[in-house]
């Protein structure tokens, strides 16, 4: 008596997000119930990572920057195998931002580490999720599939000294840069949460010039006032704060530019007259 083998296979259409237009394709998966079936792991999929084009790792990509998306796969047999990788990335609403694959077929007892490209338009939550098919028409599964979360950047953590915060508190300043970026400039505090507040005033406090100015004084904070980026009239590229010392009839001003996330100017006022600060960089 044979065990019993049920084979369910089932299709699922999904669409994959475009700025201009969706397209749908169909995602066939199977599920084997019962005792017995083909062995899962005949080519199984491991070591997911990102890259840039010259193979070094990514751990956050950066929008509009080509990444590489790759994993290993591994045939156990002693025969060749027949298969298809595919790589689906997805975004944090469960939507597919892209979908791709590869056919080929793998010598025994031998690895490939097949890889596909991708530019991340926006910024956010994302995951790519990889499969070993034995092919499109028959989706059989060769392994389970393997996933892999990140977070895309609208700039360079490198470059901004970022590396050492976490994923989340990456996340969230993006958040606080997209608000300020999108925020109405008119009547912008009615708008303006106050953790966007508290955050780019923190920004400024960080700045070693704006801190020893105010070191030992109590001040009051007028925020914020925007300015239009010319290269995109629909967002803000800088935004002003003040900081008043009223004991020594002291003003600090200061011009943080969104797009390049640091300060550009520090004006000093007082009595005396008005000062431009140096700025480190």
């Amino acid at each position: 008596m044979f065990p019993l083998l049920i084979i369910l296979i089932i299709s699922i259409p999904v669409a994959i997000a475009d700025d201009d237009e969706s397209d749908t394709v169909f995602m066939v998966s199977t599920m084997f119930l019962g005792l017995s079936g083909p062995p899962l792991e005949r080519a199984p999929v491991s070591n997911p990572r990102i890259s840039d084009l010259d193979h070094y790792t990514v751990n956050h990509p950066v929008i509009e920057e080509q990444v590489l998306l790759t994993s290993d796969i591994t045939n156990q047999q002693n025969r060749e195998q027949p298969l298809v990788w595919i790589a689906q990335i997805i975004d944090s609403e469960k939507k597919t931002q892209a979908l791709s694959w590869i056919n080929g077929t793998l010598n025994p007892q031998s690895s490939f580490s097949p890889t596909t490209s991708w530019i991340p338009k926006t910024f956010g939550e994302y995951q790519v999720v990889f499969f070993v098919w034995e092919s499109i028409n028959n989706p059989t599964a060769l392994s389970p599939p393997i996933e892999l979360d990140f977070i895309v950047l609208d700039e360079n953590p490198v470059a901004h000294n970022y590396e050492t915060l976490t994923p989340a508190d990456l996340l969230k300043r993006q958040n606080m840069i997209e608000e300020l970026r999108t925020v109405t400039r008119e009547n912008s505090m009615e708008h303006l949460s106050d953790d966007a507040h508290e955050f780019v005033v923190s920004e400024v406090l960080k700045n070693n010039q704006v801190s020893s100015v105010l070191a030992g004084y109590a001040y009051n904070v007028e925020c914020c006032s925007f300015s239009v980026d010319r290269q995109n009239p629909t967002l803000n590229q800088h935004v002003g704060l003040k900081f008043l010392v009223e004991e020594k009839y002291l003003f600090v001003t200061v011009i943080f530019d969104l797009k390049q996330e640091k300060i550009t100017t520090i004006l000093k006022g007082s009595s005396n007259g008005f000062s431009i600060v140096p700025i480190d960089d």
